[in-house]
C-alpha cells in the first residue's frame, strides 16, 4: 500500500494515493471482509500449497493456481449452492451405480486426502455410470461439475437428461488431450489441470422443463469416445467432488454430506476515514486488474469489479462493470440514477484484465489492457461518497472472479497515462 504525501507535481502524479495488492495473499486491514461459514455454509479455496481448503468464518479467500502456485488474488463469489449430496461419498445410495460399482483407492484427492472413489465399469455392453436426480425450473441455467483422475480410462462424459432440458445434454471430455466436446444438446464446459493428474470438469445447460426427477450422470466412455461399450470389469476412472449448482458457469467446490448446502456471497468493504483519508470526490482514478467467469455475448447479467458509493444503493456511484451483453467492461459514473459515463473497450471472460477509468465534471476516460481510451466530455459526478466495494454493488453483481489489484489516484490521469497504466 502506497499513501505518499500528494501534489500535481509531475513525478508524484504517477503515484497511486491507494495501492492494494491482493495476490500478496494478506488483506488490507482497511478492508472489512464479511462471508458466514459454519457447517451448513462451508466454503474452500486452493492454498498455497495448490490443495483445496476448507475455510473459516469471515475469512478471506486469497485463491492459488494449482499448478505454478502463484497467488489469483482476492475471491469473490455470489452465493451458491451445491445440490448433491454426499459430494465425495459415492458409495451412498443416492448415487446409483449403473453397469458399474465404485470403490476407494489409494489415490490422493484434490483436497489432500488419502483415497479416492474410482467408478469401475462392469462386463456388459452398455453405459457404465452414475445417476443423481436433481429437479429443474424451466428457464435456468445448471452446472454440474467434478474432479476427475484418469485410470484405465482417460475418457469420461457428462449428462443431463432429456426430461429437464428439452434434449439430452452429453458432454465428452478427454483427459489427455484437455479437450470437451459436445455430442449432443446445447451447453458451455470447462476442462482445468488442477495438478497431480487431476482435472475439474464441468458443463453448464439451460433446463426447458420443470421436473423433480431429471437424470444427471456421470460416464465412462471408451478410447473411441463412445459411452456405450464392452466393459471389461476392471477399467475406470478416478472422480471426487461432485456439485451441481444454479448459475451458467462453476464455482469453488461446496463439501456436502447429507444435505445440500449453500456457500455465502463474499463482501469486502472499505468504509469511515479508511475511505475518505484517499478518495477525491471531485475528481480521481481507478484501476483494476480481476478475472471473471461471467459468460459473455448474452444476456444482460453483469458483474462489478468495483464501485464507490453511498452505502445507500448503486443509483449515485462509480463503478467499473463488466456487462454479458456487450462482452465489454467499462467505467460507468451515475447520478440520481442516470448514466453520466459508460465508456470502456472489450473483454474476455476468464481473463486476465486491467482497466482504468477516470472521471471529472464533463471529462470521463477508460482505457482496458492498454487500449485507446475511450472518452466522455459530458455528465455530471456523484456526491456524498463514503464506501469502496470490492468485487461487488449493494445490489449484489459479483465478480465471481479474482481481484489481483486495485489502485486509486485522486485526479483525472491524462488519457496517455490512462492508456499506459492500463496495461496491467
Amino acid at each position: 500500500m502506497i499513501t505518499p504525501s500528494y501534489s500535481v507535481t509531475a513525478t508524484e502524479r504517477v503515484l497511486p494515493k491507494l495501492a492494494l495488492d491482493f495476490t500478496s495473499g494478506v488483506l488490507d486491514s482497511r478492508i472489512t471482509f464479511t462471508r458466514t461459514t459454519d457447517a451448513t455454509h462451508p466454503a474452500t479455496y486452493v492454498n498455497s500449497s495448490g490443495i483445496i481448503t476448507a475455510a473459516t468464518d469471515n475469512q478471506a479467500r486469497f485463491d492459488y493456481d494449482p499448478i505454478t502456485l502463484a497467488c489469483n488474488g482476492l475471491l469473490v463469489e455470489e452465493s451458491r449452492a451445491n445440490s448433491y449430496t454426499y459430494s465425495e461419498d459415492f458409495s451412498q445410495s443416492i448415487w446409483s451405480k449403473n453397469n458399474a460399482s465404485v470403490n476407494t483407492f489409494s489415490v490422493v484427492n484434490p483436497a489432500g486426502g488419502s483415497s479416492t472413489y474410482k467408478l469401475i465399469e462392469d462386463t456388459s455392453t452398455a453405459v457404465h455410470f452414475l445417476n443423481y436426480p436433481i429437479s429443474t425450473v424451466s428457464g435456468t441455467k445448471y452446472t454440474q461439475s467434478y474432479y476427475v483422475k484418469a485410470a484405465e480410462r482417460n475418457k469420461v462424459a457428462l449428462f443431463f437428461g432429456a426430461s429437464g432440458f428439452g434434449v439430452a445434454v452429453l458432454v465428452l471430455f478427454d483427459l489427455v488431450a484437455v479437450s470437451a466436446t459436445v455430442v449432443t444438446g446445447t451447453a458451455t464446459t470447462s476442462i482445468t489441470a488442477v495438478g497431480n493428474g487431476w482435472y475439474r470438469i464441468s458443463v453448464s445447460a439451460l433446463a426447458s422443463a420443470t421436473n423433480v426427477a431429471v437424470n444427471t450422470q456421470f460416464r465412462l466412455a471408451a478410447d473411441d469416445g463412445n459411452t456405450s461399450y464392452a466393459g471389461n470389469g476392471t477399467s475406470g476412472a478416478y472422480l471426487w467432488g461432485a456439485q451441481v449448482e444454479v448459475g451458467a458457469f462453476p464455482t469453488s467446490y461446496i463439501p456436502t454430506t447429507s444435505a445440500a448446502l449453500t456457500r455465502n456471497a463474499d463482501v469486502a468493504t472499505m468504509t469511515g476515514t479508511n475511505f475518505s483519508s484517499w478518495f477525491n470526490a471531485t475528481e480521481g482514478t481507478f484501476q483494476s486488474t480481476y478475472d471473471s467467469l461471467l459468460p459473455l455475448g448474452s444476456g444482460s447479467s453483469v458483474a462489478c469489479v468495483m464501485q464507490s458509493d453511498k452505502n445507500v444503493d448503486d443509483n449515485d456511484a462509480i463503478c467499473l462493470l463488466i456487462r454479458q451483453s456487450s462482452s465489454d467492461v467499462i467505467l460507468r459514473v451515475k447520478v440520481g440514477g442516470a448514466n453520466q459515463a459508460a465508456i470502456g473497450g472489450s473483454t474476455t471472460t476468464n481473463t486476465k484484465t486491467t482497466i482504468n477509468g477516470a472521471y471529472k465534471l464533463d471529462s470521463f476516460a477508460a482505457s482496458v489492457n492498454a487500449s485507446t481510451p475511450a472518452t466522455d466530455s459530458s455528465g455530471s459526478i456523484p456526491t456524498g461518497q463514503t464506501t469502496l466495494r470490492l468485487g461487488s454493488q449493494t445490489a449484489g453483481q459479483y465478480l465471481n472472479g479474482h481481484l489481483y489489484k486495485l489502485s486509486y489516484w485522486p485526479q483525472r490521469l491524462i488519457n496517455n497515462e490512462i492508456q499506459a497504466f492500463s496495461k496491467g
